[in-house]
C-alpha cells in the first residue's frame, strides 16, 4: 500500500480479490477508507468505504436510485436477444418504485420475522441431520470439510423448503445456477450467453411445471403463495414477472448465508473467548450472530449499482450524476467513526452499536435478513456443541470473486493436543 495520502493507484475491485486480501481484507480496506473513501476504479465504478456514506447511498432514494430500464439495456445490450439475461435483469433488486413496491409487497408478506421464526424448529432438524452425517468421521480423527458438508447444504435445503422446491431437485438446480448467472457479467461472451440461455430454458421450464403443480395442489410454500398472488391479486404478476421473481429468489436465497456460516465457524475458532455467547440460549446466540455479520460481512460489496440523481457530495468525496456506485460492506462495517474498536469481535456491543450494512439498508433491505439471522443462530450453537476440540486442519480456500466472499473449503478436525 502507498505511504502517502492520495488516490489509490490500483483498482480496489482487483485488489480485494487478491489472495492476501481474501484471507484478511481489513488492513487494505482501512487504508482505502482513510485515503480514498470514494474510490473511482479504472473500470468506472465508484466504491464508498465509510459507514455514513454507505448508509446514505443505500437509504436516500431521493439522491440515489437503481438503474432505469434504458440504462440497464445500455449496460446489457444483448438482453433483448438473450432471455436468461432479460429475466435476471427484471428481478426485484433491479427495479425502482412503483414496480419495486408492487413486486416486493407481493413477496415480503412471506418473509416476516414471525414466519421465519416459525421455521426455527425445522431449521434445527435439518441442521441435526447434516451434522450427524459428519460427526462419526470427525470423532474418528478424519478431516471434515464443514463448508461442503454443512454450510453449503443448510441454506440450500431451508430455502428449498421455503420456496417449495422438492429436495430431490435442489442440488441439480443449484449446480446450474453459476452458468446462468454468468449472463449478468457485462462482459459476458456470446458463447456464455448462449449457454446461459440453454440452461435457463430448462430451469424456466422446471419452475413453470412447478407453478402448474402448485396451482392445482397448493402447499405451504412461497411458490404456492406467489401463484395465488398471480391469480387473485389486483396487481397481478405476469408470467415473466413470476419467472423473474422465482429466479431472483433462488439466485439470492442462500449464497450469502453459506458464506456467513463459514465465517461464523472461523470466528468461533479465532475468538474462542466469545463462544460462550452461543451457549447462552437464543438471545446470546443472536448477539453473537449480529456481531458476526458486522465483523465478517458475507458480501464484500453491493451486487446492484446505485446511481446518483445529481452530483452528490459525500463525506469522502463527490460522486457524479449517473455514476455506478457500490458500497464496500466490509469496509463500512469496520469504520471507527461508527464502531468503537471496530476490529474487535465483541457480541456485547449495545444494539445501536451493532448496526451494520451487511443486509443493505432502506428500500432494498434484504428480504431474507430475518431468515439468515435465524439460520445462523441455530446452526452455530449446534456446530459448537457437536464438534468438541474443533481446530482448522488446513487453510480455508477462498474464491476470488465478487460480490460474495465465498469460502470453497473449510477443513476442520479434532484438536489432538
Amino acid at each position: 500500500m502507498p505511504d502517502s495520502p492520495g488516490r489509490v493507484p490500483v483498482d480496489v475491485l482487483t485488489e480485494i480479490v487478491r489472495t492476501e486480501n481474501l484471507v484478511d481484507p481489513y488492513p487494505f480496506l482501512a487504508w482505502v477508507r482513510n485515503h480514498d473513501p470514494v474510490h473511482h476504479s479504472p473500470s468506472g465504478v465508484y466504491l464508498v468505504s465509510r459507514y455514513a456514506d454507505g448508509r446514505e447511498v443505500l437509504q436516500n432514494s431521493k439522491l440515489f436510485r437503481n438503474p432505469e430500464p434504458d440504462e440497464i439495456f445500455r449496460l446489457f445490450p444483448a438482453a433483448h436477444r438473450h432471455r436468461s439475461q432479460l429475466l435476471l435483469l427484471h428481478t426485484i433488486a433491479l427495479n425502482n418504485p412503483p414496480a419495486h413496491t408492487r413486486l416486493r409487497r407481493l413477496v415480503s408478506r412471506d418473509f416476516t420475522a414471525g414466519r421465519m421464526e416459525a421455521l426455527r424448529g425445522r431449521v434445527g432438524e435439518i441442521s441435526d441431520r447434516l451434522i450427524a452425517a459428519v460427526v462419526p468421521p470427525y470423532r474418528d480423527g478424519q478431516v471434515v470439510d464443514l463448508g461442503a458438508a454443512v454450510a453449503s447444504q443448510l441454506p440450500l435445503h431451508v430455502f428449498g423448503e421455503l420456496l417449495g422446491v422438492p429436495e430431490s431437485d435442489r442440488v441439480e438446480l443449484q449446480m446450474k445456477m453459476p452458468l446462468v448467472l454468468a449472463a449478468m457479467h457485462p462482459g459476458a461472451t456470446e458463447e456464455q450467453l448462449l449457454t446461459a440461455d440453454e440452461i435457463n430454458e430448462s430451469i424456466e421450464r422446471y419452475f413453470a411445471d412447478l407453478v402448474v403443480k402448485r396451482r392445482h395442489d397448493p402447499q405451504d410454500d412461497l411458490i404456492s403463495a406467489l401463484v395465488t398472488a398471480r391469480d387473485d391479486d389486483p396487481d397481478i404478476l405476469s408470467f415473466d414477472e413470476l419467472m423473474s421473481m422465482l429466479w431472483g429468489l433462488w439466485a439470492g436465497g442462500f449464497a450469502t448465508t453459506v458464506a456467513a456460516i463459514n465465517y461464523g465457524v472461523l470466528t468461533m475458532l479465532r475468538h474462542a473467548d466469545q463462544v460462550h455467547w452461543l451457549r447462552a440460549g437464543p438471545a446470546g446466540a443472536q448477539s453473537f450472530v449480529d456481531e458476526l455479520l458486522r465483523y465478517e460481512a458475507p458480501a464484500a460489496t453491493t451486487a446492484v449499482s446505485r446511481y446518483p440523481r445529481r452530483d452528490v457530495r459525500l463525506s469522502g468525496g463527490t460522486v457524479p450524476e449517473g455514476a455506478d456506485v457500490r458500497v464496500l460492506f466490509t469496509a463500512c462495517n469496520r469504520d471507527p467513526d461508527m464502531f468503537d474498536e471496530p476490529d474487535r469481535f465483541d457480541p456485547s456491543r449495545p444494539a445501536m452499536h451493532r448496526t451494520h450494512l451487511s443486509f443493505g439498508h432502506g428500500l432494498h433491505y434484504c428480504l431474507g435478513a430475518a431468515l439468515a439471522r435465524m439460520e445462523l443462530s441455530v446452526i452455530l450453537p449446534k456446530i459448537d456443541s457437536s464438534f468438541p476440540d474443533l481446530t482448522l486442519a488446513g487453510e480455508p480456500t477462498y474464491r476470488p470473486a465478487l460480490p460474495v466472499r465465498t469460502i470453497d473449503h473449510l477443513p476442520v478436525a479434532m484438536d489432538a493436543a
